[in-house]
C-alpha cells in the first residue's frame, strides 16, 4: 500500500511541478509558489530515492547468501526521506547563494548523523 501512495505522489508531483514550471514565471510566483516548487521537488526525489534504494537492497539480497534488512519498502522509504533532502538542501543554497566545498560537507554530514539516526531507530 506504501508502495502505491508513494508512486501516486510522485506521479502527482512530476505532473504538477511540469504545470509550475510552464505556467508561471519565476518573477510572478511568489512566496507560495516557491514553497510548492520545493514541495513537488521533494516528493520527485522521495518516490526516485525510495525506488532506488528498495531496488538495490533486492538486487545486493539476490547476489549475497544472507538477506538483508535493508529490503523492505518501508526501510527504504526512512531512508529516502532523509537522503532525498539533501538535493532540496543544496538547490536553496544555491538560489541564496553559493554552494561551496565547506557548505557541500555540512549536507554530507548532516546525512550521515541522520541516516546512521534511522539505522539506530
Amino acid at each position: 500500500m506504501l508502495k502505491k501512495i508513494i508512486f501516486s505522489l510522485m506521479t502527482v508531483s512530476v505532473i504538477g511541478l511540469g504545470l509550475l514550471l510552464n505556467l508561471t514565471s519565476p518573477s510572478n510566483i511568489g512566496p507560495m509558489g516557491i514553497l510548492a516548487f520545493f514541495v513537488l521537488l521533494y516528493l520527485i526525489f522521495l518516490g526516485l530515492f525510495s525506488f532506488f534504494l528498495h531496488i538495490i537492497g533486492r538486487i545486493s539480497a539476490g547476489f549475497l547468501k544472507r538477506p538483508l534488512r535493508f529490503i523492505d519498502f518501508k526501510r527504504s522509504y526512512y531512508y529516502a526521506t532523509v537522503l532525498a533532502f539533501a538535493p532540496i538542501i543544496l538547490i536553496a543554497q544555491q538560489s541564496i547563494g553559493r554552494v561551496g566545498f565547506f557548505e557541500f560537507i555540512l549536507v554530507i554530514v548532516f546525512e550521515i548523523i541522520a541516516c546512521i539516526y534511522i539505522s539506530k531507530r
